[in-house]
């Protein structure tokens, strides 16, 4: 099996049409959000906003099949959410998967994003390798900016987290997750 690492990270832009982003935005405004702890059965506290998507046809089955038009490859949604955080919310290092298989497609859904807003999606040399079950890797890092209508593709067991926006920013840094199982 081939070790996950940077050059696994997938980037793509432009991803939705004009019309799937506002209606993806009409969807993020409703009053579903939940602040949840990330890291609770760590006993890390890492608190951030959550939107469950996993029955929104929206999400589940236009987007979806234009996830997978986009990635070339047949899956099945593993799980679907949105995140948002505000400043000084931050998730620590972690993976999304233990398993060999799972992708996680991350939509980035803000419409407008400046550098000087930090919430970089942030990914460590590092990966859970799964036949081991022990992490392995290094300490280099490599930051994404979330760049409005954009999308990262990347393996499940690769270590990343998500940065908070500056004080500068005043609104939520918003995310679409796709965890997504090869079939």
């Amino acid at each position: 099996m081939e070790l996950p690492t940077f050059q696994h990270i997938q980037r793509f832009d432009n991803v939705l049409t004009e019309e799937e982003f506002v209606e993806c935005e009409r969807h993020l405004l409703r009053p579903m959000w939940e602040r949840t702890n990330s890291n609770a059965a760590m006993g890390v506290e890492c608190m951030f906003w959550r939107m469950d998507l996993t029955k929104d046809k929206f999400f589940t089955k236009t987007l979806f099949n234009k996830v997978q038009k986009i990635l070339g490859r047949k899956f099945k949604i593993f799980d679907l959410y949105a995140n948002g955080s505000t400043t000084s919310m931050a998730s620590f290092p972690h993976i999304d998967a233990r398993e060999h298989g799972v992708h996680v497609f991350l939509l980035y859904v803000n419409r407008e994003w400046q550098i000087e807003w930090g919430g970089h999606t942030t990914f460590l040399n590092k990966y859970f390798d799964v036949d081991e079950e022990t992490e392995a890797g290094t300490d280099d890092t490599v930051s994404i900016l979330p760049r409005p209508n954009s999308a990262l593709c990347f393996p499940g067991n690769i270590v990343h987290l998500s940065e908070a926006p500056t004080r500068e920013f005043r609104g939520l840094r918003q995310t679409i997750a796709f965890r997504l199982r090869e079939v």
